[in-house]
Order: C-alpha cells, then structure tokens, then sequence
C-alpha cells in the first residue's frame, strides 16, 4: 500500500488537491480508476523498463493491494523482460501470485533479467502449484545446467506440460549440460504442446545442438527453435537444421532470422 498511497500523494500535490477536496474528491477517485484498471483483463507489460527489485516489490503491493480490495486483476499476462530484477525481486511476486493476486496468469516473462538458479528453485513451489498451467514462461540471464535440471524436474512430476512458449535465451552458463538436460525432457515428450523454444545464447557447442536434433521427435507442436549466438560447429548447424526440416521445424538464428 506505501508505494500506492505515495503515488496518490504526489499526484494531488501536483494537482493542488488538499484539505476536504483531498478526502472527497481525489482520494475516491484515484481509489476507483485504480480498483477499474487493476481488476482489467489482458496483461501487465513492464519490459525494458529499467526496474530494479524494489520496483516489483511495490507491483507485489498493487497486486496484493488490488486483490484485498476485491479488485483482484483479470490479467493472464505478467512481461518482465529485459530488466534489472535479481533473485531478492521473487519472493514477494511469488507471494502475491500465491495469495491469488493474478488468478488467470498464464503468461510469465522473466528473462533477460539478473535471476539465477537459486530464483528458479524459489519459484519451484509456486511453479508446481498455482502455476502448474502457464503457457508461456521466460526466466534468467545466469542460469546454469543445475537450473535446468531444476526446470526438468518440474516437467517429469507433470507440470508446465502445457507450455507453448518457452524462453531460456541469454543464459550463458547453460551450456551442453543444461541443453542435454532440456533436450531429455524434449525427447520424453514432457513439452507436448511446445511451439517456440528460445536457447539463443545459451552457450551451447556442437553435442548440445546434436542432443536437440536427436530430441525434435518428441516435440510434435514445436514450430520454431532459435539457437543463435551459440558456438557449434558448422558441421552440427547443417545436422540440426536438417532435423528441424525433417520434422517441419524452423530453425532460427534469433527471432527474426533463420540460422
């Protein structure tokens, strides 16, 4: 409530509203443009916005401060993309989430951000529980294999089977391992509704671009792989990319052009 009740204190200050104007006028109505917006469907998209941990620590409050209100947000889509957040930003986003304050999340973009395999194993509950049906999920910019195995985990005690967008690019330290580990999973059939997979940047070399060949089989949704900015060979690009033609996958270099 602080970050909120600050935000309505500078905005009567600007506007000259003090005194009753203050008690009668603005505070009900800055009370229900905010309930009106926060309990709006569709989604809450902070990407690229240079936010830090404190900044989602006073989302959280919103969230929380939304849903005690009974204006509980109908947003399916929470974008977090390309910030500064740490590990320290998680839990009181998880907490929020967790409490019911996004009931309809189905969209959860946390990548390009500073979160590493620790974050992942604090959000592991919440992934195995009120998240267990996401749709789409990013996360990290430093995970490792141990953070992938992690989300492999996750995905062999049946949850997030029904991901159909799944972004792991920047993670540099995944390398071979962790891709081996996702491609097992692929290979399983653990991802059966999976259309995008993101490993740009992922620091994988020639056996992780073999593992994920040999595993497309086991991904029959899967229509676009983007695996640039890696460091296979070009004998294992020309062995992946005939893998993905064989089973009508496009692979990618990065979003926009194909490898």
């Amino acid at each position: 409530m602080g970050g909120w009740w600050a935000h309505i204190h500078t905005c009567m200050r600007v506007c000259g509203c003090a005194g009753k104007d203050a008690t009668e006028i603005c505070i009900p109505q800055y009370r229900e443009g905010f309930a009106r917006l926060m309990s709006a469907g569709g989604g809450l998209a902070f990407d690229f916005c240079d936010w830090g941990d404190a900044e989602v620590r006073q989302l959280a409050a919103a969230l929380m401060a939304a849903h005690a209100a009974g204006a509980t947000t109908q947003a399916d889509t929470l974008r977090l993309t390309g910030n500064r957040l740490t590990d320290a930003a998680l839990p009181p986003l998880a907490e929020a989430i967790e409490a019911g304050a996004m009931p309809q999340l189905k969209y959860l973009s946390l990548h390009r951000n500073e979160l590493t395999d620790a974050g992942l194993e604090a959000l592991r509950p919440l992934l195995a529980g009120r998240l267990s049906g996401l749709e789409a999920l990013g996360f990290g910019s430093r995970l490792t294999a141990a953070g992938v195995r992690t989300l492999v985990a996750l995905l062999a005690d049946g949850h997030l089977a029904g991901l159909t967008h799944l972004w792991l690019d920047g993670n540099a330290a995944m390398g071979d391992e962790g891709a081996a580990a996702l491609a097992a999973a692929l290979a399983e059939g653990r991802l059966p509704k999976l259309e995008q997979l993101d490993l740009n940047g992922t620091g994988m070399g020639d056996a992780g671009a073999a593992a994920l060949a040999a595993a497309l089989g086991g991904a029959p949704a899967l229509e676009e792989l983007v695996v640039g900015g890696n460091a296979f060979g070009e004998d294992a690009a020309e062995a992946l990319k005939a893998a993905c033609r064989e089973r009508g996958v496009r692979a990618m270099r990065d979003l926009f052009d194909a490898l």
